[in-house]
């Protein structure tokens, strides 16, 4: 993944080489979540032909539109994580 060849290009001292993969997962995630989106946008009208209940379809609908931004935040925290993994930056997110 990001870690392994932006570790690489860090440690080959090729910096544009790891601005380019930072750029490029960047990108990747954004292609993705772009679709994703506005799927869980209209996911409302799914659940109805998923479910016969229309209130509970309605409701389900409701809350996928209203998780949508923190889509975008699990993101960024992923990629940055990532990020920051890369230059052996930080540790583990939860200890137990």
């Amino acid at each position: 993944g990001m870690e392994t060849i932006g570790s690489q290009a860090l440690g080959a001292l090729h910096s544009e080489k790891f601005v380019f993969v930072c750029q490029k997962g960047a990108l990747i995630t954004s292609l993705v979540l772009i679709p994703l989106g506005f799927l869980w946008w209209y996911s409302g009208e799914l659940f109805y032909l998923i479910i016969s209940d229309k209130e509970l379809a309605s409701m389900a609908g409701k809350c996928m539109k209203d998780i949508i931004p923190g889509l975008f935040g699990v993101a960024l925290f992923e990629w940055g994580k990532r990020y920051l993994q890369t230059q052996q930056i930080g540790g583990p997110v939860f200890w137990s």
